[in-house]
């Protein structure tokens, strides 16, 4: 009887230590262990081993609750783990201009993109109703910029006495600079040339080398799209934008320049005062159209320090015969009068020069003027802009409605005055100049 109480003791302290021994092996605490924790998410129990386990536990359970003999239970199984190898999130990957490489260091894409820019642009003016081609712009702010100011050029050339209507363009590119900010943008200066011609006109209106820079950024999609423009054609560089209102803080003072100017038209013509040296217009036009793509070498040229356009319309003034004098002189790079370059300072020498230096009209009628006379230009006032009268447009009555200018920064010839965002102009009437007379010489 001690023998079996000794037996089923043992037995009891073997089946304790059997119990002890599996929870020890299967009851470890992430949280404390030393070893890796292994998320949950990457790791998958097999099924048959869950199911193993389930199942061997049921039927230790069954057979204890029926009174059947005893044993040290055999350790539960090792619960089996897999690391499932989950892939890195991929980056996105770098967008890429994959178009052919151009003799000029453009892509195909990148030049594509100037092209539509410029078709888009004068598609616009030209058709009197702005249409965008697709991809062309980076943002909507830039876009709602551009064609703010298209519209704007749109609404001045409506206000023409003649049909400004583009009929036929045609542009050439050279490009000047190219610098790569990085894969993905890229700065590009380009200089445009351009002959128009206007439903209203027999010839051609020409621009040449207008400068434009571009900057081009190729989006996720691998598409370049115009990011930022700035061109020297007129108007962008005086152009005041109101972000807010998406508007043209000048626009008011353009139109309204454009009808006092338009009030003018059919009113009193001046009859041509004699003079003893008549200035020679034919002469002045031949010299304007000579150098108005090209710089006379022997006068400095003023395109990098404000513009060369009154340098140029002095020039004319000087091959027509308009001889200089202490208040308007060229001599050299180093000693010139402020009048001969700059056209507030020609607008007061002229204003106030006495006949024997330039017998001109500043106030004259603006539809009265003639070849090699002067059509000087702003917004708020006539002082920004100087050029030459080419020709004169008139209508079925022979009455002046328009006049094809010549000039320097930028280059045009045959343009039509109308056609200028800068709608305050003055017309300057060159006559020529008289002799001293006889009781003013020493």
């Amino acid at each position: 009887m001690r023998l079996r109480k000794i037996a089923a003791f043992l037995m009891a302290v073997l089946m304790a230590l059997s119990l002890l021994a599996c929870g020890s092996e299967n009851e470890t605490n992430p949280a404390t262990s030393n070893e890796t924790f292994i998320p949950e998410e990457i790791v998958e129990n097999t099924s048959a081993g869950e199911s193993e386990h389930e199942d061997k536990e049921n039927v230790d359970r069954s057979d204890s609750a029926a009174g059947a003999p005893t044993s040290a239970p055999a350790s539960e199984p090792q619960q089996e783990t897999k690391v499932i190898e989950t892939s890195k999130p991929q980056s996105k990957p770098m967008p890429k201009d994959t178009s052919a490489k151009r003799s000029d260091g453009l892509t195909e894409n990148q030049y594509s993109k100037i092209t539509d820019y410029l078709d888009s642009f004068y598609s616009s003016i030209g058709d009197f109703s702005v249409s965008v081609k697709p991809d062309l712009f980076a943002s909507d702010s830039i876009e709602k910029l551009e064609t703010t100011i298209w519209n704007s050029m749109i609404a001045v050339r409506e206000r023409s006495l003649i049909d400004l209507h583009i009929n036929y363009y045609n542009f050439s590119l050279r490009i000047a600079d190219i610098r790569t900010l990085s894969p993905s943008k890229v700065e590009i200066e380009v200089w445009e040339s351009c002959d128009q011609q206007y439903a209203g006109l027999s010839v051609l209106s020409r621009e040449f080398d207008i400068e434009h820079h571009f900057t081009l950024e190729l989006g996720d999609d691998s598409i370049w799209r115009i990011s930022n423009h700035k061109s020297e054609c007129n108007p962008f560089y005086v152009f005041k934008y109101d972000a807010s209102s998406n508007s043209d803080v000048k626009i008011g003072t353009v139109l309204s320049n454009i009808g006092m100017r338009n009030a003018q038209y059919g009113g009193e013509i001046k009859e041509e005062p004699a003079c003893d040296h008549p200035y020679n217009r034919a002469t002045a036009v031949e010299y304007a159209r000579q150098w108005v793509n090209a710089r006379n070498p022997n006068y400095k040229a003023y395109d990098a320090l404000g513009g060369n356009c009154m340098n140029f319309a002095s020039q004319v003034l000087h091959a027509g015969g308009i001889r200089q004098t202490d208040g308007w002189f060229f001599e050299s790079p180093k000693r010139f009068y402020r009048s001969w370059i700059n056209v507030d300072g020609f607008t007061a020498y002229a204003t106030s020069a006495s006949p024997d230096k330039l017998l001109c009209d500043v106030n004259a009628n603006y539809y009265s003027g003639q070849p090699g006379d002067l059509i000087l230009m702003g917004i708020d006032s006539p002082t920004n802009h100087a050029t030459i009268i080419c020709d004169v447009v008139k209508d079925g009555d022979g009455r002046t409605v328009d006049y094809l200018l010549c000039s320097n920064t930028s280059n045009l010839e045959n343009f039509p005055a109308s056609a200028y965002y800068y709608t305050n102009q003055r017309l300057v009437q060159i006559f020529g100049w008289n002799d001293v007379p006889a009781e003013k010489l020493p």
